[in-house]
């Protein structure tokens, strides 16, 4: 059973692991052990930063890296990691995995984004807009590397339409509003 103990260790709650014996493995001051540490804390702790858009979602962390931070940090080490870069879940809506991992720079992290609980229209990056220049309409938004791109159209399945055409033209790694390939 894993706990969050209230105390602090420098990187939030102390996570321990109940009748088990602490092994060694020399990597208490990697920054990997940080993030496999915070990892499991959104995933574990119903007290921790975040955990209502990780474990509260039903998210976890894999047997493989539970309990063993050498395993998640030589797979991060193997797959590309380096300082800067960080852990991705290619599909925001399951757990952390190897085969649902990878590393990525901060743009394509945060264009990875679920659908948020406060969304309106039912499509990733579709929100509706009132305003009094220009009436309503709904407003697909995407992001990427510093440079926004918005599509106004009247409906928000057109609205996503538009901004996952301009996600596959343009290559982005941005998780897309219908999953199939032509419309």
């Amino acid at each position: 059973m894993v706990c969050c103990d209230r105390r602090m260790d420098g990187y939030g709650p102390l996570m321990k692991k109940h009748k088990t014996k602490y092994t060694r493995h020399g990597y208490s001051k990697h920054s990997l052990y940080k993030v496999w540490k915070g990892v499991k804390s959104r995933c574990l702790c119903p007290g921790a930063t975040r955990y209502e858009n990780y474990g509260g979602r039903g998210l976890s962390v894999c047997d493989e890296w539970m309990d063993d931070p050498v395993a998640f940090i030589e797979w991060c080490k193997s797959n590309g990691w380096k300082k800067g870069m960080c852990i991705d879940r290619i599909d925001s809506d399951k757990g952390y995995t190897p085969e649902n991992c990878r590393i990525a720079d901060h743009s394509v992290n945060s264009a990875n984004q679920h659908i948020r609980k406060d969304n309106t229209s039912g499509y990733r990056g579709v929100s509706f807009r009132r305003r009094k220049d220009r009436g309503c309409a709904w407003i697909a938004r995407v992001q990427y590397k510093g440079f926004r791109k918005q599509f106004q159209r009247q409906t928000p399945e057109l609205a996503a339409e538009a901004r996952d055409q301009y996600v596959r033209e343009n290559n982005l790694p941005h998780g897309l509003c219908y999953l199939k390939e032509s419309l």
